[in-house]
């Protein structure tokens, strides 16, 4: 594991997948993300590229020719090579393989930045196109967070809050992953929707549309825990349902699965990025640990600063 600290954060680094491990705080102590358990998710903050979501029958066309492509894509044990790194920052890269090529037939090189500022973590991606064609690719992150003291008998595990009015609407999938034709507005009160268990029966929730830009996940007694920023038109929460699994996830998607109707060709699908050859795109988010500023957090004396 590669390791960034400051006086607010520690975080580790995978080179398999370019995947954070942990991110710990220094003044709460608290783990904010999620450790892996296979019994209710076996990851911890994968990469999802260059699907995010689930094809249609898990294949798509691509000018004439049928690739499958696994849901989420194929980076998530994917050996990165770390070429840069600083007091506060970290670069893994990835160039794609004949391997890669053929499921998804476009030269590619990914840069995945990982920097450290105060209590927060800001993670982008940098794709370039090192083909000749137009290169077609969504891209996604998926990191879990921690419910904060955590209580499985507990129903409400925490709020979101969201920056901006009412209704706020969520697409939804169908029995075989893909998007549906059914809308509805989230269940907010007073501008917080309650997480629960049964916020996951159907999946996950998905806020597409470009609605949101910002969230803020607050414990149960609506303190603020972790905030996101993200520019993605995207956002999807998820948790295993049925299990009082002791996590969220919080995804920007720059990108959505197939509906479940679609036959067309890959270039056309909802949300996908076009890249022109020798070309390159600049996408992420950034995760702040409100917690560590919030002295009701802390265990100890410490001072918010």
């Amino acid at each position: 594991m590669d390791i960034l600290s400051n006086k607010w954060l520690q975080i580790e680094v995978s080179e398999r997948g370019a995947e954070i491990h942990r991110i710990v705080g220094v003044h709460t102590h608290h783990e904010y993300l999620w450790k892996g358990d296979p019994v209710y998710w076996e990851r911890h903050s994968p990469l999802l590229f260059p699907i995010v979501g689930k094809l249609r029958n898990g294949e798509t066309k691509i000018n004439g020719s049928v690739y499958k492509i696994p849901k989420h894509g194929f980076l998530s044990d994917a050996m990165f090579e770390k070429i840069e790194e600083t007091k506060n920052t970290l670069v893994y890269r990835l160039e794609s393989t004949p391997r890669m090529h053929r499921i998804y037939p476009f030269p590619f090189r990914l840069d995945v930045i990982y920097k450290l500022r105060a209590n927060y973590i800001s993670v982008v991606w940098k794709i370039l196109n090192t083909g000749i064609e137009e290169m077609p690719f969504q891209i996604g992150g998926h990191p879990g967070i921690n419910y904060p003291h955590f209580d499985p008998d507990e129903k409400v595990k925490g709020y979101i809050k969201f920056r901006r009015p009412s209704p706020i609407e969520s697409a939804s999938v169908c029995d075989t992953g893909c998007l549906s034709k059914r809308r509805y507005d989230l269940p907010l009160r007073n501008g917080l929707l309650p997480i629960t268990d049964e916020c996951f029966k159907n999946d996950a929730i998905i806020i597409d549309k470009n609605q949101v830009k910002h969230i803020d996940f607050l414990d149960t007694k609506k303190r603020p825990y972790v905030a996101m920023d993200f520019n993605s038109p995207v956002l999807l929460l998820w948790s295993p349902y049925g299990v009082k699994a002791p996590f969220v996830c919080l995804e920007p998607w720059y990108g959505l699965c197939d509906a479940e109707n679609y036959e067309g060709d890959f270039f056309n699908r909802p949300y996908t990025n076009i890249l022109d050859p020798g070309h390159n795109s600049m996408m992420g988010y950034s995760l702040h640990m409100e917690a560590e500023v919030q002295r009701s957090f802390f265990d100890g004396d410490e001072e918010s600063i």
